[in-house]
């Protein structure tokens, strides 16, 4: 049993270390890795609200993107270059910041879905 949780300055992330095993993990990768369960336990980001024509963007993204970019940031990211070119603008973004991670980012138009559904539901 027992484990600990550092900051990595060289890395600029936290991780948490098992004392059973020798390896790290990243905080935000603790919510499905079963060694280090009950050491760490995760509660997701969540907010709720209501999608109208003047919502961005949703993005899902991995902690590969989130260690190095901001909420903010990925928001001006999407909105300046547009949902395709966007999401690679933010993975090649937190690749240049020094991601060891993996990357993956979906970014969701909300205004493109809302008019989608308009155009197939014209008397809703």
């Amino acid at each position: 049993g027992g484990g600990e949780i550092y900051y990595d300055n060289e890395f600029d992330e936290i991780l948490v270390y098992s004392g059973e095993l020798e390896r790290g993990l990243n905080v935000t990768r603790t919510i499905g890795d079963k060694d280090f369960k009950p050491l760490v336990t995760a509660f997701p980001e969540i907010s709720d609200g209501y999608l109208d024509d003047n919502c961005g963007y949703i993005i899902i993204a991995s902690d590969g993107l989130w260690g190095k970019v901001s909420n903010e940031e990925a928001g001006r990211v999407l909105l300046e270059y547009g949902t395709k070119q966007g999401v690679k603008n933010l993975a090649n973004l937190a690749n240049a910041r020094g991601s060891f991670d993996n990357v993956t980012v979906l970014a969701i138009d909300i205004k493109e879905c809302i008019d989608s559904m308009k155009r197939a539901y014209p008397e809703k």
